[in-house]
């Protein structure tokens, strides 16, 4: 009788045990995902007298997960990265994708002077999660997951 009792404890517990790991699994593959580049980097200086320095870039989100991606705002920084010196600062608010769905965001500074390179940081504020900070090299994805 106790080996009975055992058995159906033990095919209790392994039915509760694959219920949770499914239920778990459905939870984990319905949380967004968000890959984050930027791209098409260029800095382009005027002229030696007029002592300025054109730099582009195009950030690009791309949803990969399976379900909508909500952001309340977001920030790209523009920097020197020998200085520090902050070149520009792109925002934008209440952005939503969709799964599959890709976001684009091209942005211009003037910055004085010829500097060697330029530096990015993003910081993501997602609906409903915590703010989430990176730094972003040019065609180099990173993947944000809510």
């Amino acid at each position: 009788m106790l080996a009975q009792h055992r058995r159906i404890v033990l095919v209790l517990a392994i039915s509760a045990a694959v219920v949770l790991s499914i239920g778990a699994g459905a939870i984990l593959l319905l949380r967004p995902s968000v890959e984050v580049r930027v791209t098409d980097v260029g800095m382009v200086p005027d002229s030696p007298q007029v002592g300025m320095t054109e730099v582009h870039v195009q950030l690009i989100l791309r949803n990969v997960g399976s379900s909508q991606a909500h952001f309340a705002w977001f920030t790209l920084f523009a920097y020197d990265p020998t200085t520090g010196s902050l070149f520009e600062t792109w925002a934008h608010m209440e952005v939503r994708l969709n799964p599959g769905e890709t976001w684009r965001l091209s942005g211009t500074a003037n910055v004085t002077g010829h500097p060697s390179g330029v530096a990015f940081t993003m910081k993501l504020f997602p609906s409903q999660a915590p703010s989430w900070e990176t730094s972003l090299e040019p065609d180099r994805p990173v993947t944000w997951t809510g």
